[in-house]
């Protein structure tokens, strides 16, 4: 990580093959996470002759996992907050801080 000039942390630039093969992995998983406990349901209901009620369930933990790394994807693409510097922390020990022009009463 590099720093700017009022200590916000910024992450180093990447190439275009990387931003692209990060997004191609996150799509991936996130087909993955919706069709794999399905496929399970199926080789369970085929296994114990349960007919929907595999297929059901993994549809549900596939759709509730998949929507929940959709949510993972969309927040990390949100800009964070910068953090404010050294010079926004106000006064040390929690000390109040009088005006300069202020007369003692």
């Amino acid at each position: 990580m590099r720093t700017v000039p009022n200590d916000v942390t910024t992450p180093e630039p990447r190439s275009p093959l990387s931003a692209g093969l990060q997004w191609a992995s996150r799509i991936t998983s996130l087909g993955l996470m919706f069709a794999l406990p399905t496929l399970a349901g199926v080789y369970i209901d085929r296994q114990f002759g349960s007919s929907p009620v595999g297929t059901l369930v993994g549809a549900v933990v596939g759709f509730v996992t998949g929507m929940v790394q959709l949510l993972q994807i969309a927040r990390s693409g949100q800009n964070p907050k910068p953090t404010p510097g050294p010079d926004c922390r106000g006064p040390k020990n929690g000390a109040p801080i009088d005006p300069p022009d202020a007369a003692p009463l």
